[in-house]
């Protein structure tokens, strides 16, 4: 029986993913390349690492390059999360209302922060793991998949200044933008999104072309656009190491 017919492990299993992804931070700092000038690459290699696990025990994702590109696509991911933060809070005051004169970035940020996330790591699944369709298709789908990681972002928010209320400490977990409670929402609420995603997209699959419901096919090439999404994940991606490393981690941020 496929794995995928088990959906309270395979949900489970992702969901233990998005914790752990989490909660293995403090062990990064053991690693040479995870010194503490990198602590944002921590945590998006990490998430890819653990979800990586998942799909290849749960949708048979089999090739290593293919799980390399998916981990770089996270690391990437929480970057591009991070630098359109700074854009809406910097240049976009149209909800500055939902701040309530608290100073820092509002939930606007979160959800745009939290929407550019998702929408990188659904997108390098779906061309890793699926057939190829037609671009306008794959775009579409992420992007509406990825309102829910915007929400997380919201809720991630609000969990932060619940602890901060309570204060609560959680130093261990330290990054900018939130700590544990954000990091722990986003991350177990996107693993489940993406096993959702692909359970629902493999049932159509299953529907429309039998043939494809296997495991998803390791030797499949990318599409056109697969090699160009993932070659600008990998220029972005170097940039915003070079960008943490040298330690600028605010650029142009005014207060508002």
């Amino acid at each position: 029986m496929n794995r995928l017919q088990k959906p309270v492990w395979y949900f489970a299993g992702f969901g233990l993913a998005g914790l752990l992804s989490v909660l293995l931070l403090p062990l990064c700092g053991y690693i040479l390349i995870f010194h503490d000038r990198v602590p944002f690459l921590r945590v998006g290699v990490m998430f890819g690492l653990c979800i990586g696990v998942c799909l290849y025990v749960y949708l048979n994702l089999h090739s290593f390059w293919k799980i390399t590109l998916f981990i770089s696509a996270c690391a990437a991911a929480f970057y591009l999360a991070i630098f359109s933060g700074f854009f809406i809070y910097s240049h976009v005051h149209t909800f500055d209302s939902l701040n309530q004169g608290r100073w820092g970035p509002g939930p606007d940020v979160f959800f745009i922060a939290g929407w550019v996330g998702a929408f990188v790591v659904l997108t390098s699944a779906q061309l890793l793991l699926l057939p190829r369709e037609k671009l306008w298709r794959l775009v579409g789908i992420s992007a509406a998949w990825s309102l829910t990681g915007g929400l997380l972002g919201m809720l991630g928010h609000a969990a932060n200044d619940l602890r901060t209320q309570l204060g609560a400490h959680v130093g261990w977990v330290n990054v900018y933008g939130g700590d544990m409670p954000l990091l722990t929402v986003w991350q177990i609420g996107v693993a489940m999104v993406l096993a959702l995603m692909m359970q629902v997209k493999r049932n159509s699959l299953a529907i429309q072309q039998p043939d494809t419901t296997s495991a998803a096919d390791s030797g499949r090439s990318l599409s056109v656009f697969g090699w160009i999404f993932f070659a600008v994940v990998f220029v972005l991606l170097l940039y915003s190491i070079t960008w943490e490393i040298r330690g600028d981690h605010s650029p142009g941020v005014p207060g508002r």
